[in-house]
């Protein structure tokens, strides 16, 4: 007999304040980490367990998304 299988969110190490610095370059005050905001950016309507992301970055332009993937 299976056994059953449990979801455990994977955990990840801490994010490199370098990044961090990085991204405000590109989108300034739209870069948070607060977590709430994270919570939030975390969930969505599936079943699947969210896992909430160490930054969120709110991009204003097809440029700024560029920036961001290379960053």
């Amino acid at each position: 007999m299976s056994q059953p299988v449990t979801a455990t969110p994977p955990t990840y190490g801490t994010v490199d304040p370098a990044l961090i610095a990085n991204l405000r370059a590109i989108a300034g005050d739209r870069v948070v980490t607060a977590p709430a905001v994270c919570l939030q950016h975390g969930s969505d309507e599936s079943y699947h367990p969210g896992q909430a992301p160490d930054v969120v970055v709110g991009v204003t332009s097809t440029e700024e998304v560029a920036q961001v993937q290379i960053g």
